[in-house]
C-alpha cells in the first residue's frame, strides 16, 4: 500500500486539496482581476462592474483547475514530472477554453452589456486563453523550480548528516575499545559486558 505522504513529498505539485492552496489561489486569482479591470480603458462607473465581472470569470477558472488538480492529484503524484507538468498544464488550458465558451454565451444573452461592445468572441477567446496559458505555465514553472529547492535543502542536508555521522563513528569506536581495555585489567566481567553491548549495537546499527 503506497504512502500518499511519500507521493506527495516526491512531486512537484502542492495538495490541491488544502486550505492554504486554495485561500493563495483565490487571493492571486482577485489581484489578478483588480489588475486586468484597472488596465481597461473604462469610465469611472463600470469600474466596479467590469472588476465584478473579471472576478467572477476568474475565480471561476482558478476554482475549477484546483477542483480537477485535487481530483486527480493521486494520479499525477504517480507520473513523472514532465508528464504530470504536461497533464497539469492541459488540464487548465481544458478548463479555460471550457469556461471562456460557457462564459460568452452566457454574457451574449444579455445584448446591452457593455462588456460585449468593446470586445468579439475570437478576442475574447484568444485574451482568455492567452491569459491561462501564460499564468498557468508561470505557477507550474514556479512550483517546479520551488521543488527543485527544497529537494537540493533536503538532499545537502542529509549529505552533512552522512559526513557528520561517518566522522563521529571512528571517535565512538575507538573511545569504547579504550573503555574496553582500561577494564581488561581493573574488571574484566564489566570488560565482557561492555564488549557484549558493543557486539549488540554493531548488530543492530548493520540490519
Amino acid at each position: 500500500m503506497t504512502d500518499p505522504t511519500a507521493d506527495q513529498s516526491s512531486s512537484f505539485l502542492p495538495d490541491f486539496c488544502s486550505v492554504r492552496v486554495l485561500f493563495v489561489v483565490l487571493f492571486s486569482a482577485e489581484i489578478l482581476a483588480i489588475v486586468l479591470s484597472l488596465n481597461e480603458i473604462i469610465h469611472s462607473r463600470q469600474l466596479l462592474y467590469n472588476l465584478a465581472l473579471n472576478s467572477l470569470f476568474i475565480q471561476w477558472i482558478a476554482l475549477s483547475c484546483v477542483g480537477l488538480l485535487c481530483i486527480f492529484r493521486r494520479h499525477l503524484n504517480h507520473l513523472t514530472i514532465k508528464k504530470a507538468a504536461t497533464i497539469s498544464y492541459l488540464i487548465i488550458l481544458l478548463v479555460a477554453f471550457t469556461i471562456t465558451e460557457l462564459a460568452w454565451r452566457m454574457v451574449y444573452a444579455y445584448p446591452d452589456s457593455p462588456f460585449l461592445i468593446s470586445t468579439g468572441h475570437n478576442l475574447f477567446l484568444f485574451r482568455s486563453m492567452g491569459i491561462s496559458a501564460i499564468i498557468g505555465g508561470i505557477v507550474l514553472r514556479y512550483l517546479y523550480l520551488q521543488h527543485e529547492w527544497r529537494t537540493n535543502i533536503e538532499t545537502v542536508a542529509a549529505s552533512r548528516l552522512q559526513a557528520l555521522q561517518s566522522r563521529i563513528r571512528p571517535h565512538f569506536l575507538f573511545n569504547c575499545m579504550n573503555t574496553i581495555a582500561s577494564l581488561t585489567r581493573k574488571s574484566p566481567a564489566q570488560a565482557e559486558e561492555a564488549v557484549e553491548d558493543l557486539a549488540e549495537l554493531f548488530r543492530a546499527s548493520l540490519l
